[in-house]
Formats: C-alpha cells, sequence, structure tokens
C-alpha cells in the first residue's frame, strides 16, 4: 500500500510574497491552467485569465456566482494569437508582475498522418501565443519589482514518444524560448522559467486515465507513487517560481512528472 500523498504546503497558508501581485494565466479557464489561476488567487494576488473558450469562462463565473465569498479573477476572452485581441486584455493593466504562459492545445498525430496544417496550429497554438503575450507585457513586467514568466511546457519538449512530433516540437521551442528570454531579460530583473508537466489529471483526461491500461502505464513509468499527478502540482511549482523564493532561479525547466522523466 502506498502512502497517501499530502500537500507540505497547502497554498491557503502559504505566504508566498505574491499579496497583490498582479498575475495573467493565459489558457486559464479549465484543466492546468485554471489550477494555477486558483493558486495564485489563494496566496493573495490578483489574477487576470484569458482564454478563448467562452463556455469554460462562464461555467467559471457561474461557479463564483453561486460560492458566496470566493475571490474571482478577472476574466478575459482573449485569442493570445491575436495581438489585436492581447492588447484588449492588457489595456486595463498598469503592471504585471507575473504572466504564465500556459495556453496550448495538445494532440497527438503519427508524422506519417499529421497535416501542415496541423504542424502550423501547434506551433501557432503553442509558442507564437507566448510570443504574443510576452512581446506585449513586456512594458508593464518591467514596472515590477518582482517580475517573473513561468512557461508551461511538456517532458515531451525532451522526450520523444509516438505521435508528439508537432507537439513536442512546439514544446521543445518553448523551452528555448525561455532559455533566451531569461538571457534577454536578466538585466532587467525579469526572471524567465518553465515547468515541464509530466500525466497530469484535467477534466478531458480524467475518464482515461482511470482505464486499466493507463493505470498500468502510470505504475511501470511512474516512480513517485505510480499515479499521474494533478493540476495543483503544476500550480504550486508555478507559483514557487514566481515567487521571491526563486529570486536568483531563472532560465531554467522544472520537471514536475513524479520522476517520469527520470526513466525516458
Amino acid at each position: 500500500m502506498r502512502p497517501a500523498r499530502t500537500w507540505l504546503l497547502p497554498s491557503a497558508s502559504w505566504d508566498a510574497g505574491l499579496r497583490e501581485a498582479i498575475c495573467v494565466v493565459t489558457g486559464g479557464a479549465r484543466g492546468i491552467g485554471r489550477a494555477i489561476a486558483e493558486c495564485f488567487l489563494d496566496v493573495g494576488a490578483t489574477v487576470h485569465v484569458l482564454d478563448m473558450d467562452g463556455a469554460a469562462l462562464a461555467a467559471w463565473k457561474g461557479q463564483i456566482h453561486r460560492a458566496n465569498g470566493t475571490v474571482s479573477p478577472v476574466f478575459h476572452r482573449t485569442d493570445i494569437r491575436n495581438g489585436a485581441a492581447v492588447a484588449r486584455a492588457f489595456r486595463c493593466l498598469p503592471r504585471i508582475d507575473v504572466l504564465v504562459n500556459n495556453a496550448a492545445r495538445p494532440f497527438y498525430r503519427p508524422f506519417q498522418d499529421l497535416t501542415r496544417r496541423e504542424w502550423e496550429q501547434a506551433i501557432c497554438n503553442d509558442l507564437h501565443g507566448a510570443f504574443e503575450c510576452t512581446r506585449q507585457a513586456l512594458s508593464r513586467l518591467r514596472k515590477s519589482r518582482q517580475a517573473a514568466i513561468v512557461n508551461i511546457t511538456s517532458i515531451e519538449a525532451t522526450r520523444a514518444e509516438p505521435g508528439t512530433v508537432a507537439y513536442g516540437s512546439a514544446k521543445g521551442a518553448l523551452e528555448q524560448f525561455t532559455r533566451s528570454l531569461a538571457v534577454d531579460l536578466g538585466p532587467d530583473g525579469i526572471r524567465v522559467n518553465a515547468i515541464a508537466p509530466g500525466a497530469t489529471v484535467v477534466e478531458r483526461n480524467r475518464k482515461i486515465f482511470e482505464q486499466k491500461k493507463w493505470r498500468k502505464i502510470f505504475r511501470a513509468r511512474i516512480p513517485l507513487t505510480g499515479a499521474p499527478g494533478e493540476g495543483r502540482d503544476i500550480a504550486n511549482a508555478a507559483v514557487f517560481l514566481a515567487s521571491p523564493l526563486a529570486r536568483y532561479i531563472t532560465g531554467a525547466t522544472l520537471a514536475v512528472d513524479g520522476g517520469w522523466s527520470c526513466l525516458l
């Protein structure tokens, strides 16, 4: 019997030094992005959620309305690949302390079945959006005394598996974007890091990961408990990398995968 997992740093009582920080989370309406947004709210930050999924944003708004007293993020229905749309979302922000480039559309396709359009969509969704948001956030990040950018990549950025040519290539480019950006923005005091999640349970894959086939894969590939992670695992790492606790960390990629990448 494996021991139950516990949080060593419950977010509700963690003073991360981010109270009153202004945080932007892209792709934040559901899944890992929502977990990250909620974790920043828990530590006292003001959170702006950018997402093009209007239904997911509306569903979250409805839940907040029913839960009286719940702290709410500021919602922006935004396609981050569109420069004008990003500019509209950022217009109300006097500064940005934390930018989390999370938005992505993972998909898996064998190379022989991969179309040029799908290839370009993967690069656009996972890389161009991060570039556009970072480009337009830069002047506001420079107004912060503790500016940080956190890019969400994947262990598939550096570990190849079947069907990951487009997705893995885009995420690999995002990791190099992270390193290069850390060098360029270091003189401004802006830190840039990345998180590479492994298997993580979110709404879209929860039922799939409960299947016997996947439970067997996880037992074989994940040294820590033999089970996939949760959105909160990625969110806690994002808060850490954005916080003063990581004040001398930049250009790094933190694998949050239960040890999966150690075996590949």
